[in-house]
Formats: structure tokens, C-alpha cells, sequence
């Protein structure tokens, strides 16, 4: 019953048809999430318990792919800074930028690094993802965790993201995958189980909207980041 209550609802957004190589079906979700009810979404406890777990996955992961003897990180999509706070919390050599469009999202990112008394190694700015106020080559790992599916095109990102990144750096990125249509229901019901109210409808938008593997795989490879350094998507 739950999974066909999910495969009834059609979230009021934008096809998302035009963009080349991307199947008919995906359904644009809110670019920049920074509604009140968004933010205390991303803060419940029933929420945050599932995502502190998924996070520390992420964190082992990005630390393992930080090349030796560099510090200099970059989190695209940064949200309540979740990410960036564990990372300066497993080392204090790192100093880690992270960079969001929700201003109400970074105020809350601002107040858990203070919590955690990382604020003089990780700080969060105001920025567009597809002009970052960075120069070029300044950070030696980049990552992204759930940011490209609220993107109409990733391609712009990975452009900046290849830019910025340091010779011989690394990058990092996480996000959900869009199943078939006949599985959509079941799938949301599934892997929302963790999830209630606002969350739960914010989670569904996201799948909707999420790239499946041969899609982003080519939109990695017309961006500079896939004609330029070794990717594997997968």
C-alpha cells in the first residue's frame, strides 16, 4: 500500500526531457533547498540518526581518497555542513571550504562547526557551484554529497570542479540513482523507510530527479572533468 501511494504522487515540477542523453522521466526537484521547513527537515532526529550514518560511509570514503600529505578540501553542496565537520574532526591538519546557495543551510553549518570547535579549520560561503570564487588548482580533494540531482545539468559544475581541483588531487562524489519507472514506488518506500513528513516528501523529489548511472556517465564525459581526468562512475 505504501509503495502505491508513492507511485500515485506526481510532484508539481518541471520534465527535465531536453538535456542530451538523459531518458524521458526525470523530474526536476528544487534547485536550492532553503525553506525553514527544508532545514528543520535535514535536522530531525528520525532524519539525522539515517544520515549520520550514511555521512560517516561518506567520510571514510573521501578521507581514503585524500592524496598523501595535502589538506585543502572543497564541499560542493554542503547543506548543514554535516560532512565537513566530521571530516575536521577525523583530522586536524585539513582545512576545508564548503560552499552551499541556501544562506539558511550555512547558518546552521556555521552554528555545528562552532558546536564542534572546528570553526578555525572549516568554513562555509555563499556561492554558485557553477562560479566558484576559488582560483584555480586550490584544493587538493572535492567532494559532493547528494548535490547533482538537484541540478537541471551537472555538467557546468564538473567543469568548475576540474578547475579548481589541484594536479594529482581527487574527488569524491555521492548521489542517489533513479530507478525505472515501474520501480519508483517501491524503491522510495524502501529506501525512505528512515524518513517522515517533510523528509520523506523532499526524498521522493530527490529520486525523481536523481541521474541513472548511464546518464551521468555521460554528462561526465562532455565536461572538462571527464576529458580531462580519469572518472569512474558507478
Amino acid at each position: 500500500e505504501r509503495a502505491n501511494r508513492f507511485a500515485r504522487y506526481t510532484p508539481p515540477m518541471k520534465m527535465n526531457p531536453t538535456l542530451p542523453g538523459i531518458a524521458a522521466g526525470r523530474v526536476l526537484e528544487t534547485e536550492v533547498m532553503d525553506e525553514a521547513g527544508e532545514v528543520a527537515a535535514y535536522l530531525d532526529g528520525v532524519a539525522t540518526a539515517h544520515l549520520d550514518r550514511m555521512d560517516d560511509t561518506f567520510v571514510a570514503r573521501a578521507l581514503a581518497k585524500l592524496p598523501a600529505r595535502r589538506t585543502r578540501v572543497l564541499d560542493l553542496g554542503t547543506g548543514t555542513g554535516a560532512i565537513p565537520v566530521k571530516l575536521a574532526k577525523c583530522r586536524d591538519d585539513l582545512v576545508i571550504v564548503g560552499v552551499d546557495r541556501a544562506a539558511n543551510m550555512l547558518k546552521e553549518a556555521r552554528h555545528r562547526a562552532r558546536a564542534a570547535k572546528v570553526s578555525d579549520r572549516v568554513a562555509f560561503k555563499r556561492a554558485d557551484t557553477r562560479r566558484l570564487p576559488f582560483p584555480d588548482r586550490s584544493f587538493d580533494l572535492v567532494i559532493s554529497n547528494s548535490l547533482m540531482h538537484h541540478l537541471p545539468d551537472p555538467a557546468p559544475v564538473l567543469d568548475e570542479l576540474a578547475r579548481v581541483l589541484a594536479p594529482d588531487g581527487a574527488v569524491f562524489i555521492r548521489d542517489l540513482r533513479r530507478p525505472r519507472r515501474n520501480m519508483m514506488g517501491r524503491h522510495i518506500a524502501r529506501h525512505g523507510r528512515h524518513y517522515r513528513g517533510t523528509m520523506l516528501r523532499l526524498f521522493a523529489d530527490s529520486v525523481r530527479a536523481a541521474f541513472t548511472v548511464s546518464e551521468m556517465s555521460r554528462i561526465v564525459g562532455r565536461s572538462r572533468f571527464g576529458r580531462h581526468w580519469r572518472v569512474r562512475v558507478g
